[in-house]
C-alpha cells in the first residue's frame, strides 16, 4: 500500500478537493435529473391524449397518442442509459440510500406503465382513473428529483434548484389541469366533482408559481412573463377563461376539447423551455464554481509549496516555533482559518436557500401520508392540507410538519 502524508496541509488541500468533487456530482446529477424532466414531459402529454381518448376522441387522438407513445418511450430510454450512471456511482458509494430508494421505487411503478396504456386502448378505465394513474407515476419521479436538493453544498445552486423544483411542479399542475379540461370539453359540460378538482389545482398553481417567484432570478422571472403575455398563450387564456364561466350543467361544444389540448400543450412546451433555461442556468453556475474552486485549489498548492520551501531553507524558523502548527503565526494556520470562515458562512447562506425548498418538500411529504393513510388523490390531500392550515390560522409548512410529526410517532409504535 502507497504511504499516505498525514499532514495539515494534506487535508487542507483534500478539503479543496472535496469542495470540486461535491460540485462535479452534483451536475452530474443535474443531467440525469434534466432526462426525467424531459420523460416526466412526455408523459404529461401521453396522459392528456389518453384522457382525450377516453372521452371520445376519435381516430384522429388515436393516431396522435400512437406518436406519443413513441416519444414517451424514447425519453424513457434515454431516463434509464442517465439512470445507470447513478447505479454505477452507487457502487462507489456516492449516492444516498434515500435518493436510491426513491429511484427503485419510480422504475418500480413504471413498471405497471405498459398495464395502464392497455387499460386506456381498450378503454377499461375513466378519465378520472387514467389521469390519477399517469399522475402517480409522475409523482414518484418529481420525488427523485426533489431529493437531489439535498446534495447541493452551495447556496446559489441550491437556490437554482429551489426555484426549478417549484417551476417543475407547476407544470405538472398544469398539466392535470390540461387533462381535466379536456375531459369537461369532451362530455360539453364540467360536473361540480370535475370543477372542484380544478378549483384545486389551480389554487396551487398560484401558490407555487409565488414560490417560483421568490426564489427566481431577474431572467427567470422576465422569461415567464413574457410567456403570460404573448400571443402564443392569448388563445389558451381565453379559453380557460371560457371553461372557468361555465355553470354546472351549460353545455359546450365537445369538439373545444382537441382545441384545448393543442392550446394548453403550447403553454406547457412553453414552461418545459422555462425548465430547460433554469437548468442550463444551474449547470452554467456549477461549472463557474468548479473552475473557482480549480483556481483556489492551484492557488493554495503554489502557497503551501512556498511554506515548505521556507519551512526547508529557515532552520531559524524551525527552531524558534515559527512553523509550529500551534502556532497562530504559522503561514498554513492562516489558510485553515480563511477556508473554515468560508465554509461557516456557506453553510449560513445554505440553510437561508433551503428554507424555501425545505418547506415545499415538507407540504409533499404530509400530501404523501395523507393519501396512503386517508385513501385521498393528490387533490384531495392538498385540499387537508390547506383547509388544517386555515382552520388552525398557521402556515401549511407548519401544519404538514405536524403531521410528519404525528406519522412518525405512529410508526414507531
Amino acid at each position: 500500500m502507497k504511504d499516505l502524508t498525514v499532514s495539515p496541509e494534506s487535508f487542507f488541500l483534500a478539503a479543496k478537493q472535496s469542495e470540486i468533487n461535491t460540485i462535479t456530482e452534483l451536475k452530474s446529477m443535474l443531467g440525469w435529473v434534466n432526462l426525467i424532466c424531459e420523460f416526466i414531459h412526455q408523459l404529461q402529454r401521453e396522459r392528456g391524449l389518453s384522457n382525450r381518448l377516453l372521452v371520445g376522441g376519435g381516430e384522429k387522438t388515436r393516431q396522435q397518442r400512437i406518436e406519443q407513445l413513441r416519444q414517451t418511450d424514447q425519453a424513457r430510454d434515454a431516463m434509464n442509459t442517465g439512470l445507470a450512471v447513478v447505479q454505477q456511482a452507487a457502487g462507489e458509494s456516492t449516492v444516498s440510500a434515500k435518493l436510491l430508494n426513491l429511484i427503485a421505487s419510480a422504475l418500480l411503478a413504471l413498471e405497471g406503465l405498459e398495464a395502464l396504456r392497455a387499460d386506456v386502448e381498450k378503454a377499461r378505465l375513466q378519465p378520472v382513473d387514467a389521469t390519477a394513474c399517469y399522475s402517480r407515476l409522475i409523482e414518484n419521479l418529481l420525488l427523485i428529483v426533489f431529493e437531489v436538493a439535498d446534495h447541493a453544498t452551495d447556496p446559489d445552486v441550491t437556490q437554482g434548484l429551489s426555484t426549478l423544483f417549484h417551476l417543475i411542479q407547476a407544470k405538472e399542475l398544469a398539466g392535470q389541469e390540461r387533462a381535466w379540461t379536456v375531459v369537461g370539453f369532451a362530455r360539453g359540460g364540467f360536473s361540480a366533482r370535475l370543477r372542484d378538482r380544478l378549483d384545486r389545482v389551480n389554487q396551487q398553481q398560484l401558490e407555487i408559481f409565488c414560490g417560483f417567484q421568490q426564489t427566481a432570478g431577474s431572467e427567470l422571472i422576465a422569461a415567464l412573463d413574457r410567456i403570460e403575455h404573448s400571443d402564443l398563450i392569448a388563445d389558451f387564456k381565453q379559453m380557460r377563461a371560457l371553461r372557468d364561466k361555465l355553470c354546472e350543467g351549460q353545455q359546450v361544444n365537445p369538439d373545444l376539447a382537441d382545441t384545448w389540448y393543442e392550446k394548453a400543450t403550447l403553454y406547457l412546451d412553453q414552461l418545459h423551455g422555462l425548465e430547460i433555461q433554469a437548468t442550463e442556468q444551474i449547470l452554467t453556475l456549477c461549472d463557474n464554481r468548479v473552475d473557482l474552486a480549480k483556481r483556489n485549489r492551484s492557488v493554495a498548492q503554489d502557497q503551501i509549496a512556498q511554506l515548505t520551501s521556507f519551512e526547508v531553507d529557515s532552520e531559524e524558523a524551525v527552531g524558534s516555533g515559527l512553523l509550529n502548527a500551534a502556532n497562530p503565526s504559522h503561514p498554513i494556520q492562516a489558510l485553515i482559518l480563511e477556508q473554515r470562515k468560508q465554509i461557516q458562512a456557506l453553510t449560513t447562506d445554505l440553510q437561508q436557500a433551503k428554507e424555501a425548498l425545505e418547506a415545499r418538500k415538507l407540504v409533499e411529504r404530509a400530501k404523501a401520508i395523507l393519501k396512503e393513510n386517508l385513501n385521498l388523490d393528490d387533490e384531495e390531500a392538498y385540499r387537508t392540507l390547506q383547509k388544517s392550515a386555515m382552520d388552525q390560522n398557521q402556515p401549511i409548512q407548519q401544519v404538514a410538519l405536524k403531521i410528519i410529526d404525528a406519522f412518525k410517532k405512529t410508526t414507531r409504535r
